[in-house]
């Protein structure tokens, strides 16, 4: 009996995750972990996650729900008996409270695993990192074998990073990780369920600024190709690694130049075409006009465009295709749905990642 344990449903890739769990027929029992104190609530909170990638199966109502904060919840012994294969996706990304990061990210991915450490039957551990675990670097292209920096742009991903390492030091744990890199709209729904990172890209898009040069490369990856890839490695029998990309690489990362182009066919580009430093981007007037002095506006562009600085093309994902995971569509075959897919202002859009 395949038994899964699935946090950060509430999420955007967690949810979609969910969804995409609820139609796999390989799935006996489905245990959804929620950030909650009360269950009635949390329930509700996992159902409208779900609901954005569109009806939730009647296989709904059978799925077991546990609610309580990562550090501190407590698994029933029959899940922890039950369990055979976890994916751990609840992960904290605020830019404000570096302790809430660590606590969540680090404190509660170890609370977890300690928990499932001598699980009787778990035969996998996937846990959803970011392809920026990375850090700092002068690289262009980062496969799964780059060492980490120890300087981060964000304490997200040092928090990402830490986890990892925790978790690669347990020897005997049936780990596999997966590291997502910028996780954008959906292929068929476009902006529908969340519009998480994609407002950044329009706003650069409708002001006419950006820290990219045209021909420089962004990895962009829809959110259900992550969800598959996720279901994909949860089940696979025989990884050859224990770290993997789900990245768009090098067929599918996109120029910037071509995602002006394809919001500037829809009308939402400016003519204009400035590069701006990352540092100084979140102040250029033309952004400002955008914000109309939203100081969550300007703090979201500052946080992105420290990742912008980065020289970070691609990340390798020639890993996953080889494991015999198909390659994701690039953004610029997806970009138009995105944009017709929501009629919100860009800074409705940005709430998403609030």
């Amino acid at each position: 009996m395949t038994c899964i344990l699935l946090s950060g449903a509430t999420g955007f890739v967690g949810g979609a995750t969910a969804r995409r769990l609820l139609e796999d027929d390989r799935v006996d029992r489905l245990v959804l972990l929620a950030r909650s104190s009360d269950n009635l609530k949390g329930r509700d909170r996992l159902l409208q996650s779900i609901s954005r990638f569109g009806p939730v199966p009647e296989r709904w109502r059978r799925v077991e729900v546990i609610t309580g904060d990562l550090t501190t919840v407590a698994l029933d012994r029959a899940v922890v008996d039950a369990v055979t294969h976890v994916i751990h996706a609840a992960a904290c990304t605020s830019l404000r409270s570096v302790k809430r990061v660590r606590e969540s990210n680090v404190a509660g991915t170890a609370a977890i695993a300690d928990q499932l450490e001598e699980a009787p039957r778990l035969r996998r551990f996937l846990f959803v990192s970011t392809a920026y675990r990375c850090g700092i670097t002068d690289a262009r292209v980062v496969n799964e074998d780059t060492p980490a920096a120890p300087e981060h742009v964000a304490e997200y991903t040092r928090s990402k990073s830490r986890a990892e390492e925790d978790l690669l030091s347990r020897r005997s744990f049936p780990l596999l990780i997966a590291r997502p890199s910028v996780v954008v709209g959906h292929s068929r729904l476009g902006v529908k369920p969340s519009a998480s990172m994609f407002w950044y890209y329009r706003a650069l898009a409708e002001a006419g600024v950006s820290p990219f040069a045209p021909d420089k490369r962004r990895d962009i990856v829809p959110v259900d190709h992550v969800a598959d890839a996720l279901v994909f490695l949860t089940f696979s029998p025989s990884p050859r690694h224990r770290c993997y990309h789900v990245s768009a690489g090098a067929r599918s990362s996109v120029r910037w130049g071509d995602i002006e182009a394809g919001f500037a066919s829809c009308g939402l580009a400016s003519t204009r075409r400035q590069s701006v430093d990352p540092s100084t981007l979140a102040t250029h007037p033309a952004l400002e006009a955008i914000a109309a002095s939203d100081r969550n506006f300007r703090a979201g562009v500052e946080a992105c465009a420290r990742f912008s600085g980065l020289p970070i093309e691609w990340f390798a994902n020639e890993r996953l295709v080889a494991e015999g995971m198909p390659p994701p569509p690039p953004f610029t075959d997806y970009l138009r749905r995105c944009i017709e897919s929501s009629s919100r202002s860009v800074l409705e859009q940005m709430r998403d990642d609030a």
